[in-house]
């Protein structure tokens, strides 16, 4: 994990110092949704709500980053169809539980500028998943999710450095890492991660 660190860390670096545009956003999903399979017949549904930072560094082509520090506000479980009482609310969550999440999407961003005041960016790559939820439910519950994904971000200059944005992410996590109390393990299933979000943020 420390040399994915390191060599992110170097990447956006060695970006930055021949970047002509460098872009950085943020702002907070208004929604989130994750589902995926941990085996054959249970499916779990997350809905989380977080903060999102992103950056940009390149002029048309560049390195393109995104995380998003999130806190979960639905949980539920269903085997074979069926629920298996797991399911918790907003509430329930905030009082029963420590939790937090973390989604990030590394990889090549894509700016196509459509006129003076409005550009897209696109970007696509490696995605993570991650949550932490420790309840009365479920102890030391670890999930982490990795796969391919991609974003695109609808920009709206309102001067030369200060913009509001919108974006929506989709990602497909194929491997899931799991910890429960019961045991640990790496599952294929994985699942569908999606989201939209709305913020500002600033470039030069």
């Amino acid at each position: 994990m420390k040399k994915i660190l390191l060599i992110a860390a170097a990447l956006l670096m060695s970006a930055s110092l021949f970047a002509e545009k460098l872009y950085l956003m943020q702002g907070t999903y208004l929604n989130t949704s994750r589902t995926y399979e941990s085996t054959n017949n249970i499916k779990r549904n997350y809905g989380e709500a977080g903060l999102n930072f992103t950056s940009f560094n390149g002029n048309g082509v560049g390195f393109y980053s995104s995380a998003t520090f999130l806190l979960p506000v639905t949980f539920s479980e269903k085997e074979n169809g069926v629920d298996t009482g797991a399911t918790m609310n907003t509430l329930e969550i905030l009082f029963d539980s420590w939790h937090l999440g973390l989604d990030a999407l590394l990889g090549v961003g894509f700016l196509a500028p459509i006129s003076p005041s409005f550009s897209l960016l696109a970007g696509a790559g490696l995605h993570f998943n991650g949550i932490a939820l420790f309840s009365s439910y479920y102890s030391n519950y670890l999930a982490y999710n990795i796969g391919p994904g991609a974003s695109l971000n609808a920009i709206l200059y309102l001067t030369r450095t200060f913009n509001i944005n919108v974006s929506g992410m989709i990602a497909w996590d194929m491997l899931e890492f799991l910890t429960l109390p019961s045991g640990s393990g790496v599952s294929a299933k994985g699942g569908l991660t999606w989201a939209v979000s709305a913020g500002m943020g600033f470039s030069y």
